[in-house]
């Protein structure tokens, strides 16, 4: 099997983008959400994604943002793609310039058909919190991950993802991506080196990613 493509979410500082693209990872996670501890501006975005490599998918993360926000947003930072939490709907979300990727809070008994309308287009899972849209370190419920994976979706998997996981993450749910965040972080917002190169390097026994599957 062919590794799953990886983002590495809630960048906040510049060494922490080179140790993620240096390391291997496809795409980089900035979360514009002001509620967010790993929250950053559309300028600061702006001027980590600068520092990326072309080929490093830049993806800002949003919940219930105001339409324009976000187009502004895309356009400032040149984001390949936006990962909206909340209430969007795919129409509003493909308005704003970008590819979209819808993100749902899971756990078990979620229901599936959410995810009906974003049949399309990726969407991500992430452990279930009610005080926190991600980043919490909750496990997504994987089976129902695996469930729509077996139905021909495109599925990027979060929910506190490090190098202890991932093996296990992508051989059995089979995603399109992973989503690294909280599992390997220092602390919120100031990522681990160590954990992300020993992440990617365990995923690496898997092979490359297919990219006809590029999910951004």
């Amino acid at each position: 099997m062919s590794r799953p493509f990886v983002k590495v979410c809630g960048v906040t500082r510049a060494e922490d983008a080179r140790a993620a693209v240096d390391a291997g990872a496809e795409a980089i996670g900035f979360v514009l959400h002001p509620g967010s501890p790993r929250h950053v501006t559309p300028e600061q975005a702006a001027g980590l994604a600068r520092e990326l490599p072309p080929a490093v998918a830049r993806v800002g993360v949003v919940v219930d943002a105001e339409a324009g926000f976000l187009v502004e947003a895309v356009r400032l930072i040149g984001l390949t793609a936006v990962q909206v939490h909340g209430t969007w709907t795919p129409e509003a979300a493909a308005a704003v310039g970008a590819t979209p990727v819808k993100a749902f809070r899971t756990r078990a008994g979620w229901d599936e058909t959410e995810a009906e309308p974003w049949r399309e287009y990726a969407v991500l899972l992430d452990g279930h919190s009610p005080d926190a849209h991600g980043g919490t370190g909750k496990r997504a419920d994987w089976s129902a991950a695996r469930r729509l994976v077996d139905a021909g979706y495109r599925v990027l998997l979060a929910g506190g993802l490090g190098p202890d996981t991932v093996r296990e993450a992508a051989e059995t749910v089979r995603p399109t991506a992973l989503d690294l965040n909280s599992g390997v972080e220092d602390a919120p917002g100031r990522k681990d080196a160590a954990r992300i190169r020993a992440a990617m390097e365990r995923l690496a026994e898997l092979g490359p990613p297919d990219r006809r599957t590029w999910p951004w």
